[in-house]
């Protein structure tokens, strides 16, 4: 399995499209969607952010500050554009601002697996002892 590929599926032609990442990449961990169609997504083992913009095929990456490479979640929050994700090696749930490329990332001393957004901007997320808890 080539695991440097995004695919999207046409169901009405049952079809796909595919893009290719970046040449080293590992896996896709978690996918989410953002404004104008964006498709963000983290990579498991390349302490990475990736955005995929279907409608120019451009591909943007964001290093993280870190090197725990074990991004385990990523949501997109509908209140500010910015995508929050779950690192599980850096026991953080963390935030990137694509407009500003700014990333801040929050200790919680739990390990982070996955994570939800609401309406409201609440951060939501489930640890690796079967904990559920809220940033902010």
């Amino acid at each position: 399995i080539n695991r440097n590929i995004i695919r999207r599926l046409v169901r009405s032609t049952n079809t796909f499209t595919e893009w290719a990442l970046s040449p080293g990449s590992t896996k896709v961990s978690s996918l989410t969607s953002g404004f104008g169609g964006i498709i963000y997504f983290s990579y498991s083992g390349a302490n990475k952010i990736g955005g995929l913009d279907p409608a120019t095929n451009m591909i943007t990456e964001w290093t993280l500050p870190g090197n725990s490479s074990k991004l385990a979640g990523i949501a997109f929050d509908p209140t500010t554009g910015n995508i929050n994700f779950a690192d599980s090696g850096g026991n953080k749930i963390g935030r990137l601002v694509p407009t500003t490329n700014v990333i801040t990332e929050w200790n919680i001393g739990k390990s982070p697996l996955t994570l939800s957004v609401t309406p409201g901007g609440s951060t939501y997320y489930t640890d690796d002892i079967g904990g559920i808890g809220r940033l902010g």
